[in-house]
């Protein structure tokens, strides 16, 4: 019997089995074998979402677990406002959903056993917020021992999306609850004890009147997210990876890592509300002006991630800025969301490890193929590439369509067997070929080698989209810096 998901606002067409703060639970699924002898490599999935939405009961690991001959586990963390409500002082931390990761990382060190698994064969797995949270648990280093390897789908530690800057959102959604802070007073314990007095729906009720307040905005950042607390993590992911002396960087440079995207992440855009669409004078299905690209989207992301920098702004406008032709403008508005909040904190990562000087292996991904079953908001007619989450589907529930009376092409059960085998490789090994797979390439400082996952084809290509992971590793930085 599936446990609760964690308190979280429902999404339609979704299957969860109730909703309950006693949610810490998790699911196994192991291989039908005559005996169990704890030998088997162990997969813990992080579902994504945002830290706002999901559950561990979304996705069914039996298939993975029999074809790769693995046991997997899928567990929940606390969301939103319970999992990552922060003050940014010793009163309220945060950080409390990635603590609950580890409890079940933890439990899976000490219980796998009894369910089949080698407890010192342990990969952990995760996408979008999930992929944020499977990078952060690689630069904690008293998670070493809970587990030696990681897959990190659509998302790792040092993206801009993966932690929060400030804890704006907590008080000002403590506020819409009743529980105002005072800043002369700075009466946090007073906020808190009131929070605590509050029944759950009375919280998510509260996180719904701030995001109606916000229904307008058009800042990129994550509502909720993971924050530099002084415990888990002393400096931000990105400072960390360039700190090569760092305990948490040798914690890191220690695992193996496999690190990909979809190559169109940016279709997270399109989940533009109707209230942004009217502010702007924007119909998301005819796409993205110029105007509203240079003049609003990009000066307010230089605000949230580049000093307020004009010349950042002039910049990015000038790589992807498109006149006269609105479909492909807007393809480039997804390519630069793609590029810079997924695509170039993959490389620079999958660099970081490279130039480490751990002999651990590290290999990259671009996942080209459209989903049969296209999940989050409709594709209009200019958009192009594989959206964000597609390639979950091959990993988790494509056999299961046909209860959707969706009819799947054989090739695309054919690349899921071979990404089901790719996955469960790495985990057995650190090496996710075998024979009768398209040879996949270690990622290195030189070739910067990758895969690209597709049903028609799957084949290996050196440094992806260079030149515009270039223009935001080298490019960016510089221009602030002479003109800070």
């Amino acid at each position: 019997m599936f446990g609760p998901a964690c308190i979280q606002p429902e999404q339609k067409g979704f299957r969860y089995h109730g909703f309950s703060e006693d949610c810490l639970q998790l699911n196994i699924y192991s291989p039908k074998r005559k005996t169990l002898n704890g030998n088997l490599p162990v997969m813990v999935w992080i579902h994504g979402g945002g830290y706002v939405t999901g559950s561990a009961t979304l996705y069914d690991g039996l298939f993975l677990a029999a074809k790769g001959g693995v046991v997997v586990v899928t567990i929940n963390y606390r969301l939103n406002l319970f999992g990552f409500f922060t003050f940014n002082n010793n009163i309220a931390k945060g950080n409390y959903g990635l603590w609950d990761q580890i409890l079940a990382l933890k439990w899976v060190k000490t219980n796998i056993a009894d369910y089949g698994g080698n407890p010192s064969q342990v990969t952990i797995f995760g996408e979008s917020a999930g992929g944020f949270s499977v990078g952060l648990q690689s630069l904690i280093p008293q998670n070493k021992g809970l587990f030696q390897r990681v897959i990190a789908e659509s998302g790792v530690a040092n993206s801009f999306l993966s932690v929060g800057k400030t804890n704006l959102t907590s008080i000002l959604v403590a506020g819409d609850a009743g529980c105002r802070l005072d800043p002369l007073l700075r009466n946090f314990q007073a906020v808190l004890k009131c929070l605590r007095s509050k029944t759950p729906n009375d919280l998510l009720q509260a996180e719904n009147t701030f995001a109606k307040g916000m229904s307008t905005s058009i800042h990129l950042g994550i509502k909720y997210a993971p924050v530099v607390d002084g415990e888990l993590f002393s400096e931000s992911p990105a400072d960390i990876l360039r700190n090569k002396n760092s305990s948490a960087f040798t914690f890191f440079s220690s695992l193996d890592i496999m690190v990909g995207n979809c190559n169109m992440e940016g279709s997270l855009l399109l989940l533009t509300n109707a209230a942004v669409e009217e502010k702007y004078h924007l119909n998301i299905s005819t796409g993205f002006p110029n105007t509203f690209f240079c003049k609003s989207l990009i000066p307010t992301l230089s605000a949230d991630f580049f000093q307020s920098s004009s010349k950042v702004s002039e910049a990015i406008c000038q790589e992807y800025g498109v006149l006269n032709n609105i479909s492909e403008q807007s393809r480039q508005v997804l390519e630069m969301y793609t590029d810079l909040f997924f695509i170039v904190p993959a490389v620079s990562t999958l660099m970081s490890h490279a130039q480490s000087k751990s002999r651990n292996t590290r290999y990259q991904y671009v996942f080209t193929e459209r989903s049969p079953r296209p999940l989050g908001p409709p594709r209009p007619s200019w958009y192009r590439g594989a959206g964000h989450v597609s390639e979950l589907l091959f990993l988790f529930g494509i056999e299961d369509l046909y209860l959707f009376n969706i009819t799947v092409p054989p090739k695309d059960f054919v690349l899921a067997d071979k990404m089901k085998a790719y996955w469960s490789n790495f985990a057995k090994t650190g090496n996710p070929n075998m024979d009768g797979l398209p040879q996949w390439p270690q990622y290195d400082v030189r070739e910067q080698q990758y895969l690209t996952l597709n049903a028609e084809n799957i084949w290996s290509n050196s440094s992806y989209d260079s030149r515009r992971t270039s223009f935001w590793i080298d490019y960016i930085p510089s221009l602030l810096k002479k003109h800070s």
